[in-house]
Parts: structure tokens; C-alpha cells; sequence
């Protein structure tokens, strides 16, 4: 039966997807990850899904070995990102069109910001697209979600930039905004995105923005990360059929 993968890097982005979940089995997958098999009643495909931790390492081990083991003909990363500081608001849900490694840097070698050599010396590579099937049906949903701050979150597209670094220098990340003109930034999609293109395993992202232009928040994080993450969810259960 075909699968599809739904992953996360932290528990509470995942919560919400496993009031549906009917789990069937749960394996070990690399290292202290597991995986969950099961099905969603809403979806006729197998489902499998796991929470593998934050970074890019973790995510790429993670998705490789799903991949290999699993095959799924689509692989979903789910939760919660920061966003930039405009044309963006806390709650919006971003569905990126394009990932980029906004710490990745070879430019002392006439790379640009973000691009890296694939696997021959002539190929560079710096923004992968995602589905962009999926992206074109994700704006056009007309979801029920949970207002933020007294605000209905909007359905928004743009660049997803990754690093490992949660980073709230705002100068830093104004400087990053002029170099990759991203909408959100986190830890995880773009790797997740580089091993399913060189898997040729279509990839799609849904992330809520939980802050903007790296003002942190502890009290609007701890009030809205369930919120957030939950509406994250019902943006993929619409988009996957759930009515």
C-alpha cells in the first residue's frame, strides 16, 4: 500500500495529528528515533509518522532512513516556524514554494549565500522547490482555524529558510532577510527537502509562525505553541482530505 510520512522535530508540533492517528505499530528507526505505522480515517493510504528531533542532522538522518525503509511517495513536515518581520503576522501558516540552507556558505568559492555543490563539481544548488501541487491547493483551502491574538491566521507561500541556529539577533536576521528575501525561518525543512530531492520523494513543509523578525516571546510562546501547532495540522488534514 502506498504511505505517506508526516514528521516533526518536537513533540507538541505532532500532538495534534495523533488524536486521529490509529497507531498499528511502533518501531525502532536510527538511533532512539522510532516511528509510528499507522492510518488516519480520513486518508486511504498507509501512515507513518515520527518526531525526530531539532537540527538538520537529525532531520536528514531520519528521513533518509524512513525512505529507505518505508518508501512514501510523500513525506510532510509539520509545526512551527518564525517568520520575518514583514508582510507576516504570529499565527499565519506558511506553506514554502522553496527551501534554502540560509547558513550554508561557499561564497569564498563564488557560490552565492545558501548554495551548495551537488554531486558533481558543475552543479549548484540553493533554492529546492517543494510540491508545488500541494502548495497551489494549500492557498486555495478554505480552513477553519483557531485565531491568534484575536487575528484569523492567513495561508501564505514564500521561501522557508533553515539554519541551526534559533537565531534572535535582530540584526542578524534583517541582514538574512536582504540576502534571501525568506517569509519564515526555522530548523529543519530544508534538509528534510535536499535527501527527498535526491530521493525523488515529493516534500511539502506546513509551519505556523510562532514570532516575527526574532522578537521571542516565553509568555505568547507557552499561551500559543498548542494553537499554532494545531492549526498546522488542520491545515495538512484539509489538505489530505479531511472534511
Amino acid at each position: 500500500m502506498a504511505s505517506l510520512a508526516i514528521i516533526a522535530a518536537l513533540d507538541n508540533e505532532l500532538a495534534p495529528l495523533k488524536r486521529d492517528f490509529i497507531k498499528t505499530s511502533t518501531q525502532p528507526l536510527v538511533g532512539s528515533i522510532h516511528i509510528s505505522e499507522g492510518r488516519l480515517p480520513y486518508v486511504n493510504k498507509k501512515i507513518i509518522c515520527c518526531v525526530f528531533g531539532v537540527g538538520k542532522v537529525l532531520a536528514s538522518m531520519a528521513t533518509q532512513a524512513m525512505i529507505e525503509r518505508y518508501n512514501p511517495e510523500h513525506i510532510f513536515l509539520i509545526g512551527a516556524c518564525g517568520g520575518s518581520s514583514k508582510d507576516i503576522y504570529a499565527g499565519d501558516i506558511i506553506i514554502p514554494s522553496h527551501t534554502i540552507q540560509s547558513d550554508y556558505d561557499l561564497t569564498c568559492f563564488g557560490f552565492k549565500p545558501g548554495e551548495f555543490q551537488g554531486s558533481s563539481s558543475d552543479q549548484k544548488i540553493d533554492r529546492l522547490p517543494t510540491d508545488q501541487d500541494i502548495v497551489r491547493q494549500g492557498l486555495s483551502l478554505n480552513v477553519s482555524l483557531i485565531e491568534i491574538q484575536g487575528r484569523k491566521p492567513c495561508l501564505k507561500t514564500g521561501l522557508m529558510a533553515t539554519q541551526d541556529c534559533l537565531e534572535t539577533n535582530v540584526d542578524r536576521l534583517k541582514e538574512n532577510e536582504i540576502t534571501f528575501d525568506y517569509l519564515g525561518f526555522e530548523m529543519e525543512s530544508a534538509a528534510v527537502n535536499i535527501v527527498c530531492h535526491y530521493n525523488q520523494v515529493k516534500f511539502n513543509a506546513i509551519k505556523g509562525v510562532l514570532d516575527t523578525g526574532g522578537i521571542f516571546e516565553k509568555d505568547f510562546f507557552e499561551k500559543n505553541i498548542e494553537k499554532i501547532c494545531e492549526n498546522s495540522y488542520r491545515v495538512l488534514a484539509a489538505l489530505l482530505g479531511k472534511k
